[in-house]
Parts: C-alpha cells; sequence; structure tokens
C-alpha cells in the first residue's frame, strides 16, 4: 500500500504570501500512535523540510536551507495539529510541499496533505484585496446613484 492509497485530493490547499512572512502550512490528522511527522518539498535534495520523530525534530536529514526557519505549530504534536510554521519565507520557499506521518504499526508513510505555496512580492493578502474590490464597487454604486 503506498501513500496515494490513502490521499484525498481535498486534502491540497494552496497558500500565497510575501516575503519575509512567517506563514503556517496547516496539516492535521487523529491518529494516536503517530510515531514519526515528515514535511518535505518536492524537488529538493534532501527533501526534509522537517523531520519529527521519537519526540523531537531530527536536524540531520534537514535541507539547510530551512534550518533554523521551521518548527511545528504545536511541537507535542497534540491534538492533531502537525501544521509547519515557516519563518521569513523568500521567494525561494515557492513550491509543493507534503505532510505525511507513519503511525506505529504500519508499513510506510501516509500522505494526509499537500501544500501548494507561492511567494511573491506584492501580495497583499485576501482581506487587503477584497477592500479594494469593495471601495471600486462603491464608488460605482455612488456614481449611478
Amino acid at each position: 500500500m503506498t501513500s496515494a492509497d490513502f490521499f484525498s485530493p481535498a486534502d491540497q490547499r494552496n497558500i500565497t504570501g510575501k516575503p519575509g512572512q512567517n506563514i503556517t502550512l496547516p496539516c492535521h490528522d487523529s491518529a494516536k500512535d503517530i510515531i514519526t511527522v515528515e514535511w518535505k518539498k518536492r524537488g529538493l535534495e534532501p527533501e526534509y523540510v522537517l523531520r519529527y520523530r521519537n519526540n523531537h525534530t531530527d536536524p540531520e536529514s534537514q535541507h539547510l536551507s530551512f534550518k533554523n526557519r521551521v518548527y511545528l505549530q504545536d511541537r507535542q504534536i497534540k491534538d492533531g495539529n502537525l501544521s509547519l510554521v515557516l519563518e521569513n519565507t523568500t521567494s525561494n520557499d515557492t513550491g509543493t510541499f507534503n505532510c505525511e506521518i507513519r503511525i506505529k504499526g504500519s508499513r510506510g508513510s501516509k500522505t494526509i496533505g499537500i501544500i501548494n505555496l507561492t511567494v511573491k512580492s506584492g501580495y497583499r493578502g485576501g482581506s487587503a484585496q477584497l477592500a479594494i474590490c469593495l471601495s471600486v464597487f462603491s464608488y460605482f454604486l455612488l456614481m449611478v446613484l
């Protein structure tokens, strides 16, 4: 059985941010006996952004570009929160990240989330864009009335 056997397309998300931001890549699972959490970035060698096993992170397998910039939001992985916090993002962080777990007694990893991250200058965020659109709409509405 491969990780693809466990994965649902609904577990894929797109996140956009700007350079310098701290961005949280969400990932949750209700399994009780998680022994390993692995965050990987496709195309990266070594591919590990963060590896958590035996109740602590494993810096030996981590890609240098993520050293001292990433951590699990809940460092004890309680309540199924496996989200990754990525500090001081750069455009080089743009890519596809996989959240994978290994459960005690299982044979292999299970992909539980895929995040497509885009980091680009000039991104204002959804609320700022909505405010601009509403302002323009209000202006035209007032002009018509």
